[in-house]
């Protein structure tokens, strides 16, 4: 498994943990995992939250659906909003806002305007299913955003 931080590649989360204690405490660390399916990795995500600290931690492909309640994806000291497949945890201690006004019928997508001292940034995570040949079009029909995605 490689990991990566905005300093290349790390070869195990030892080091990722390393790297991220050698941060500023001024910095957000965001994260963003692909996890097929959550509810049988939760207790792994409680423990890679627990060593790293993740301000915002964005999930998809978590295979949930409406029977798994909220509290057995619980994350401790993290607010969470689900959307379709995905899941955007954010720590208590972030001024956040989940941006209903955003949602768009057909695209599962989390909306998050986080409030730091001198600006706001617009957070989101989203799902794009592989046999989706109208996502781009949804997404271009109501926001016009600066995207970053796997491929």
């Amino acid at each position: 498994m490689t990991l990566w931080s905005d300093q290349g590649s790390v070869n195990d989360i030892s080091d990722l943990v390393k790297q991220l204690e050698a941060d500023s405490s001024k910095d957000v660390r965001i994260a963003h995992l692909s996890v097929r399916s959550l509810r049988n990795k939760i207790d792994e995500l409680r423990c890679l939250q627990l060593l790293c600290r993740f301000e915002i931690l964005a999930i998809t492909e978590t295979h949930l659906d409406k029977s798994v309640t909220n509290s057995l994806i619980d994350v401790p000291n993290k607010n969470e909003k689900r959307c379709g497949r995905c899941v955007l945890y954010y720590a208590n201690h972030v001024q956040a806002v989940h941006r209903k006004d955003l949602i768009t019928n057909g695209l599962e997508a989390a909306w998050l305007l986080v409030k730091f001292p001198d600006s706001s940034v617009l957070f989101a995570v989203i799902y794009r299913p592989p046999d989706s040949n109208q996502f781009f079009n949804l997404i271009g029909l109501k926001h016009q955003i600066l995207f970053y995605w796997e491929i």
